[in-house]
């Protein structure tokens, strides 16, 4: 028996959830150097040290020239869900949607949202590599990366808390009239 340490997906995986962790950390002692220094330059400025207007002008300036230069990127943005435990809920919607696949053809498997630790630390519920913990989705098919051509899920036992508790019954994406079982127009791609 191999420990998850053996399985390079999973060490890879592991690696970039260190690495994402460590971002925010950074980004949180960068958020609080940021505040000691608006706190200085507020004191240098009611002491007459500096003009802070010039400083604010100069500041935009710079920033100005910074973000035309080549390979200034967006910031990535990492996203996780609430940490709850997916095995243990409760009052979750009864929807029987095996009969009513034929319909809706499965359209909540092309929404997407972030996964919690718990999808992480299992890895079984793949998430996209380039914008963090989103839950995988295949751009050819359209939907999650789970949802097989027969409409059916391959982590359905597995699946994250938030396919779990969701209820498409108001959807206005899904259904027109859940009751009437009338779904929504498909959307173009």
């Amino acid at each position: 028996m191999s420990s998850d340490t053996d399985d390079p997906q999973q060490r890879f995986e592991k690696g970039l959830r260190l690495l994402h962790r460590m971002r925010v950390d950074t980004r949180n002692e960068l958020s609080e150097v940021a505040h000691y220094l608006i706190t200085l330059i507020e004191e240098l400025n009611d002491n007459g040290v500096i003009d802070q207007k010039k400083l604010f002008m100069r500041n935009q300036s710079i920033r100005a020239e910074k973000r035309t230069l080549p390979g200034v990127r967006d910031r990535l943005e990492i996203k996780l869900s609430p940490p709850e435990d997916k095995y243990a809920l409760t009052n979750l919607p009864d929807i029987d949607c095996a009969s009513l696949m034929r319909l809706c053809h499965g359209r909540c498997c092309g929404l997407r949202f972030p996964l919690n630790e718990q999808d992480l630390d299992e890895g079984v519920v793949k998430w996209d590599y380039f914008r963090p913990y989103l839950i995988r989705y295949d751009e050819t098919k359209g939907r999650c990366c789970h949802q097989t051509e027969a409409l059916s899920c391959d982590v359905y036992h597995q699946r994250p808390a938030i396919c779990r508790r969701y209820d498409c019954r108001r959807d206005k994406r899904i259904w027109l009239d859940f009751e009437n079982q009338i779904p929504a127009p498909m959307q173009r791609k």
